[in-house]
């Protein structure tokens, strides 16, 4: 039994862009509260890590379908 790469398929990149923006919002959202209180001058620190969770999503798809056999 042959083991494909995982760098070969699509699914690979589908899932690890999902994965990775929805751990992202999900700790971000999560003590957003706490963020607030804290420091608000800090959020925007904040707000750009979700930007650049939303940019790797979408690159990682973008390379997801680039990927995919063409029939």
């Amino acid at each position: 039994m042959e083991i494909p790469s995982l760098w070969k398929t699509p699914d690979f990149y589908y899932i690890s862009g999902l994965f990775i923006y929805h751990s992202t919002t999900f700790f971000l959202f999560l003590l957003s509260d706490v963020i607030l209180n804290i420091d608000s001058e800090m959020f925007m620190d904040y707000w750009l890590l979700n930007i650049i969770a939303t940019f790797i999503l979408r690159t990682l798809l973008i390379i997801g379908v680039w990927k995919t056999p063409h029939r």
